[in-house]
């Protein structure tokens, strides 16, 4: 067991030499012996000794009190004063240092014993409750919740950095208020205040949840839905000293929850319409087949011939229809190819400028060294046709089209496309059309939901591309503004081959 060492502060040798002799005897041993305060926190801080006996009055310009209260910030080290001044302001003045202990000379051994001891002892029990709470401390500060807790009053005295950020309020702010003015609730859809958890905690003593649709109000004035418990803080004697608040913010959750809805229900109208497509097509095959019997033994000349074509032709259209509908349940036949999207772009221009229409300009930006991509030539073709008829329809007069394309490395992916991080190749689809309200934006992926007239649109055009480029590991998202046109951003992943050139280069 290591041996308890004591620095002796005292500056009139004779009665330190005699106070180490004491030290001795008791079984300690002696750090060494200062006689003046600067000199003692240096040795503090040199000799690290387990104990201090300080005599307040000391040579040199600095007394006891001050050196105590040094070596006590800077080296944890306990002290007590050996003194023989008793009046009130020095007691005063010793007591604001926090000592453990006071012995007024001249004292008994056994007396600095008892001192010595009790000090020790004390240090100790207050070293492992600093622990204790400095552990509690970091792990309230580490977990991924928001934590709050607060007195018996319901006064804030311990706020985390989660709960920090989810509230707007720091730490040095919030300590010492009501937790009601940090930690302010309203009903989500009526907007009304609630009655905050801790309220019901310090009333009823037991466990509370949060309401259901509680939003949290910030210091800036956002809302924040959020859900989670507030729990009693009961000490040995089963007092109510206080309240521990946690809480998260849903928000993620919500989108994921709604994402999940979003892909069930998805999957399920792509198992209907594939299902009706391929009924439907067995139709269209009888009826085209017929139509077209029909047209052979009539005769080029007969008058009732333009009928005929007219039947062929809306059988042609459906069959068309029924192409989107197998497209969108992501059933079709595809054969993927590693491609070079601004080759392939650039050779379906007259295409697309023959679907936008004349008074629509269509201007083709590639980016630098694009990287291949891994998709059917025909699916982008359907993309491309897609969105050109899309941006058409959105440009009510003349306007313009721009396609860019770009690689973008992703570091932390693309959360509105579901995209994970890795390397991408950006093709940007952009109009000066009528762009589009936040509601309209929500939609323009939902099959069958159309903006065009009765008659003039299915609605399952950028469905069908929405199809095709998850079909391919890809995302898209869009920026549309009413007024200010709409850009549609697609995300190919990166090919691992360069297009007809196999393997690509490490340089």
């Amino acid at each position: 067991m290591t041996r308890t060492r004591i620095l002796i502060v005292e500056d009139e040798a004779i009665v330190a030499e005699d106070l180490a002799g004491k030290v001795r005897r008791l079984g300690y041993g002696i750090a060494g012996i200062a006689a003046e305060g600067e000199e003692a926190i240096s040795m503090a801080g040199r000799l690290r000794p387990n104990l201090v006996l300080m005599d307040i009055r000391l040579g040199g310009t600095m007394d006891g009190i001050e050196a105590a209260d040094a070596i006590g910030r800077q080296y944890d080290v306990p002290v007590i004063y050996l003194t023989a001044h008793s009046d009130t302001a020095t007691f005063a003045r010793a007591k604001q240092t926090g000592p453990f202990g006071y012995i007024l000379k001249p004292f008994e051994e056994r007396d600095l014993a008892t001192q010595i001891e009790l000090a020790l002892y004390k240090h100790q029990a207050d070293r492992q409750v600093r622990e204790q709470r400095e552990w509690l401390r970091v792990t309230l500060t580490s977990i991924g919740d928001a934590v709050i807790a607060t007195d018996a009053e319901g006064r804030i005295t311990f706020i985390n950095p989660v709960a920090e950020s989810l509230t707007g309020w720091n730490a040095v702010e919030a300590k010492g208020i009501p937790v009601a003015e940090v930690f302010r609730l309203v009903n989500e859809q009526s907007r009304k205040p609630l009655e905050g958890p801790v309220i019901h905690v310090l009333r009823e003593s037991r466990i509370v949840p949060l309401e259901d649709h509680s939003a949290l109000v910030t210091k800036d004035g956002r809302n924040l839905p959020v859900e989670d418990t507030a729990a009693p803080i009961v000490d040995a004697a089963g007092q109510l000293i206080g309240v521990v608040l946690v809480f998260r913010d849903t928000t993620e959750k919500r989108c994921a929850e709604e994402q999940l809805r979003q892909t069930h229900k998805m999957e399920a109208i792509g198992r209907l319409a594939g299902g009706i497509a391929h009924e439907f097509n067995n139709l269209l095959n009888v009826i085209h087949g017929n139509a077209e019997l029909l047209g052979f033994k009539l005769g080029k000349e007969s008058p009732l011939t333009k009928y005929i074509r007219e039947i062929t032709d809306a059988a042609q259209r459906a069959a068309n229809l029924s192409d989107q509908l197998l497209t969108y349940s992501r059933k079709p036949i595809s054969a993927p190819d590693h491609i070079d999207l601004d080759r392939e772009i650039e050779a379906r221009l007259t295409m697309l400028e023959g679907l936008a229409g004349k008074s629509i300009a269509i201007r083709f930006q590639p980016g630098k060294s694009v990287w291949p991509v891994r998709i059917d030539p025909g699916q982008l073709d359907r993309i491309l046709a897609n969105l050109a008829r899309n941006a058409a329809d959105a440009i009510s007069d003349s306007g313009s089209i721009t396609i860019t394309t770009a690689n973008v490395p992703l570091d932390r992916g693309v959360a509105e496309a579901d995209l994970p991080p890795g390397d991408y190749v950006k093709l940007s689809f952009a109009d000066t059309g009528v762009g589009m309200s936040r509601e309209i934006r929500e939609r323009i992926f939902d099959p069958f939901f159309t903006t065009r007239d009765t008659g003039k649109g299915t609605g399952l055009g950028l469905s069908t591309t929405l199809g095709i480029i998850k079909q391919n590991n890809g995302g898209i998202t869009v920026e549309s503004e009413p007024g200010k046109g709409s850009t549609f951003h697609i995300f190919f992943p990166r090919s691992d081959v360069d297009s007809n050139l196999g393997p690509k280069s490490p340089f």
